[in-house]
């Protein structure tokens, strides 16, 4: 069986930084900062609570009911005891109930919980003989997928030198740039088809439209 709030061995690089964070006796410089803001955040908190309690029973008087429609009856007076029971100092030490329950349950179990993991593996490993299989693919396979490769590719070279085709497919790659941009000159020219057809397009002459003056009326003729 795992004892997960036992004390983890005074050695523990982790059981050091917490013992750093969250001492157990204000006997250090950060110990007595700690007992100050623990103070400080239940004065806060309480002011947070007579604010809320105010503001409780205005809501009661005007709506006839428990804390008026916004809060739970049951519930939110629940959550204050608790809330700020967790904040309040203890007198022996200075420090809040919520400090050692994050200082002896908290890290405690994580702590301990973590050494039990490690240490199952690794006698399992140096007592029981298991070895560790590697999940990855050795060298070998991927030495032959590149032989293929390059197995392939060089066949296809040497069918397209017999045959009169690309003598590599990085060349074939290389000048279809080189295809499409001729063939894109080519179209713009003014040699082409569409150059000697553009050129022979004439331009007519706009016509201006006379406005006649003010008052005068264009007489039909008589017959």
């Amino acid at each position: 069986m795992i004892d997960l709030l036992a004390e983890p061995l005074s050695t523990d690089i982790a059981w050091q930084i917490v013992n750093a964070v969250l001492p157990s006796e204000a006997t250090t410089m950060w110990g007595r900062v700690l007992q100050v803001f623990t103070s400080v955040l239940f004065f806060l908190g309480g002011l947070f609570v007579a604010y809320q309690t105010v503001v409780g029973i205005v809501a009661t008087a005007h709506t006839g009911q428990v804390l008026g429609n916004r809060w739970h009856q049951i519930w939110v007076p629940l959550r204050i005891v608790v809330g700020l029971g967790l904040l309040a100092p203890l007198p022996s030490t200075g420090f809040s109930s919520a400090h050692y329950i994050l200082r002896d349950v908290v890290a405690r179990a994580g702590i301990n919980l973590a050494n039990a993991m490690s240490s199952t593996g690794i006698k399992t490993v140096v007592e029981d003989g298991t070895t560790i299989v590697p999940v990855s693919v050795d060298g070998s396979t991927v030495a032959m997928t590149i032989l293929q490769h390059e197995i392939c590719a060089a066949v296809y070279n040497r069918a397209g030198d017999l045959w009169g085709g690309p003598r590599d497919l990085r060349s074939q790659k290389a000048s279809l740039p080189r295809q499409l941009s001729k063939r894109g000159s080519a179209s713009s020219s003014p040699g082409t088809m569409e150059g000697r057809v553009a050129g022979s397009r004439t331009s007519f002459p706009k016509t201006e439209k006379r406005s006649r003056p003010h008052g005068v009326r264009a007489s039909r003729p008589s017959f």
